[in-house]
C-alpha cells in the first residue's frame, strides 16, 4: 500500500520548509561569529562578485531593499573597515564602493565557512542523488514559473 500523493507533497514540502529554514539559521549563526550581520554580509559578497558595481540604487532593488536600509548598511561596512567609497572619477555626483582587504579577507572566511556547511549538508548523500534531486527541484520551479505566468495572464 502506497502513501497517498497528497499526503506525500504535504510531507515533502514540510521537509523541504524546514530544511530551508535550519540552513538559514546555521548560515547566519556562523556570519554572525565573523562579527558582521547577516544582511551586510550578503551586500558584501555581492559586491566581491560584482566585477562593476551598480548604482546604490540598483543595488538597493538588487538586494530588494530600500535605499535607505542599503546606505545604513554600507555606512556599517565602511565604518567595520570592510569598504571604502570613493568619488568617481568621471560623476562627482557617484560613489564608488571599493571593497578592503579587511573585506576580502572577510569574503575569503565565509567561502570556509560556507563550504563546510555544504560537506556538512551533503554528507552521505551521492552526487547521483543529489544530481536527481537537483533535476526534481528544476522541474518543480518550471511547474510553479508556469503557474506563476498563468495567474500573470488571467
Amino acid at each position: 500500500m502506497g502513501i497517498e500523493k497528497g499526503t506525500l507533497y504535504r510531507t515533502f514540502n514540510r521537509e523541504l520548509r524546514h530544511m530551508l529554514r535550519v540552513h538559514h539559521t546555521v548560515c547566519d549563526s556562523r556570519v554572525k561569529a565573523l562579527g558582521i550581520h547577516p544582511s551586510q554580509h550578503m551586500l558584501l559578497m555581492h559586491l566581491a562578485e560584482k566585477k562593476e558595481i551598480a548604482s546604490q540604487r540598483e543595488l538597493a532593488e538588487h538586494m530588494h531593499i530600500s535605499p535607505a536600509a542599503l546606505a545604513v548598511s554600507l555606512g556599517k561596512l565602511e565604518a567595520g573597515g570592510y569598504i571604502e567609497r570613493e568619488t568617481s572619477e568621471s560623476d562627482s555626483r557617484v560613489n564608488v564602493l571599493a571593497i578592503t582587504e579587511k573585506g576580502r579577507a572577510l569574503v575569503c572566511a565565509s567561502k570556509r565557512i560556507f563550504d563546510g556547511i555544504d560537506a556538512e549538508t551533503f554528507a552521505g548523500i551521492s552526487s547521483e542523488e543529489l544530481l536527481g534531486f537537483t533535476e526534481t527541484l528544476k522541474k518543480m520551479h518550471a511547474n510553479l514559473n508556469n503557474m506563476k505566468e498563468k495567474e500573470e495572464t488571467e
